[in-house]
C-alpha cells in the first residue's frame, strides 16, 4: 500500500535534475567528493524519462569497464 508522499527515490531525481549544484556540495561536505572533483549524472535525467541503470547496464553507461 503507498502512502502517496515522495521519497527518497523522488528526491534523489528532483535533486539530480532541478539542483545539481545543491547535490554537488552535499556530496562535497559529507566527503564523498574532492573540491576539484564533479559528478556528470547519466541515470534517472528527465531528457532520459528518468531510466535507471543497473548491473551491466549501469557499468556501461558510466562509461567504468567490468
Amino acid at each position: 500500500m503507498k502512502s502517496g508522499k515522495p521519497g527518497s527515490q523522488y528526491f534523489l531525481r528532483l535533486a539530480v535534475n532541478k539542483k545539481p549544484k545543491l547535490l554537488r556540495s552535499a556530496l562535497r561536505e559529507s566527503g564523498a567528493l574532492g573540491r576539484g572533483e564533479g559528478v556528470e549524472w547519466c541515470s534517472a535525467l528527465i531528457k532520459g524519462k528518468y531510466k535507471e541503470f543497473r548491473d551491466g547496464a549501469a557499468v556501461q553507461a558510466a562509461s567504468l569497464r567490468e
